[in-house]
């Protein structure tokens, strides 16, 4: 009985610090960001199966920045599913090129995306269809092969759809997504991708 009072009280002051450490983390992040009056625009992609509820703490953070931060509105991204991932990419692709047109027209300014897993997939297709309304990509652990190395990040994501059932692996979507390779850098446009640590 008194292990289990310990065991609470010690969770309440576990959670009373992250709380803490998470307003002090939050403050000194804000003073040490970059910030803009410019209104400048960006739009962000979430992962399979996320929403836009993943990103809405990094809008919110961004728009306090002075940036114009929205996600893209388009609900839970559910993927590329099934034989018709083509036409799912295509209304995705004219929601968001809509999207994109409207903020670069509002701010004058291209927009800058910043997509997690899959939606970094996506931002980056945009972004070699629409180079002059985007900016710049930011990518958050979105798989992609390497275009310039043979390391361990490629060796892995092979592995890893090496590992997956044959029926995932035989579906035209999977086979575009893990084939895609980076795009080479194109002079004058800022690309960032946060690969994991072994990468």
């Amino acid at each position: 009985m008194l292990s289990d009072m310990l065991k609470v009280q010690l969770d309440v002051m576990g959670a009373q610090a992250e709380v803490a450490v998470a307003m002090v983390g939050g403050h000194m992040l804000s003073r040490i960001s970059p910030c803009t009056d410019r209104n400048l625009p960006v739009i962000t992609l979430p992962g399979l199966m996320a929403s836009d509820a993943s990103f809405r703490p990094l809008n919110r953070f961004l728009n306090q920045q002075g940036f114009n931060a929205r996600p893209w509105s388009l609900g839970r991204n559910r993927g590329l599913q099934g034989d018709d991932w083509k036409r799912k990419l295509g209304v995705i692709e004219r929601h968001l090129l809509d999207q994109i047109k409207e903020m670069s027209d509002e701010s004058s300014a291209p927009v800058s995306l910043i997509g997690h897993s899959m939606g970094g997939i996506y931002a980056r297709e945009l972004a070699l269809r629409m180079e002059d309304e985007i900016d710049r990509v930011i990518t958050l652990a979105s798989p992609t092969l390497h275009p310039y190395r043979n390391g361990r990040h490629n060796r892995l994501v092979m592995t890893i759809s090496d590992l997956m059932p044959s029926w995932m692996r035989s579906s035209a979507a999977f086979r575009h997504i893990s084939s895609h390779k980076a795009q080479p850098i194109v002079p004058g446009k800022t690309y960032a991708s946060c690969l994991p640590m072994w990468a």
